[in-house]
């Protein structure tokens, strides 16, 4: 128990950290802006450790046997989210602001960070079991497990949308494509 309190507490911390570090940090990389950067690994790693989340629901030994990791890579998505969202807003400032890709993303940040909480979970999974405990937690963590999901596709496709659709549109029309 002692590993989990640990990974538990380094996790939450980067998290803490990662929430109040100005925005500057993640404007841009290598004088691009970050937001596209980072957005691919909140895209891919978030999605991925829900539906992980969702599998071992059914398979008890597979979150038993990799909670710490599920943990630490949790808390790594929630920091890619608040990256994200601090990235997003120094790009909005010279792009403009896409509202309900924003909206979205405030959304995404408190699926995020509530997901990432549900590692109390396995403590009454693994550690100190309970039926009534885990099983109202198994229920928690799917509801959202499956809202994260839905909420990263919104949150991915307005995004998109807003940088590429009449873009994409207009290309189209030049290139005489139906």
């Amino acid at each position: 128990m002692r590993k989990f309190f640990t990974v538990s507490f380094i996790s939450t911390l980067a998290i803490a950290i990662a929430y109040f570090l100005p925005r500057s940090v993640w404007a841009e990389f290598g004088g691009l802006p970050a937001h596209p950067l980072i957005i691919h690994g909140v895209v891919v790693l978030l999605p991925l450790v829900a539906i992980f989340l969702l599998v071992g629901l059914f398979w008890k030994n597979l979150l038993t046997k990799f909670h710490l990791s599920i943990i630490g890579t949790l808390a790594l998505s929630v920091v890619g989210v608040l990256a994200a969202k601090s990235s997003g807003y120094s790009l909005s400032a010279v792009v403009g602001l896409p509202k309900s890709h924003t909206q979205w993303g405030n959304y995404l940040v408190l699926l995020a960070m509530a997901l990432f909480s549900s590692f109390v979970f396995f403590i009454f999974s693994v550690y100190k079991k309970s039926k009534i405990a885990s099983l109202s937690f198994r229920v928690l963590i799917a509801v959202l497990a499956f809202s994260t999901i839905g909420m990263t596709f919104l949150v991915g496709h307005s995004g998109a949308e807003s940088v590429w659709k009449y873009k994409y549109e207009i290309g189209k029309e030049q290139q005489g494509l139906p």
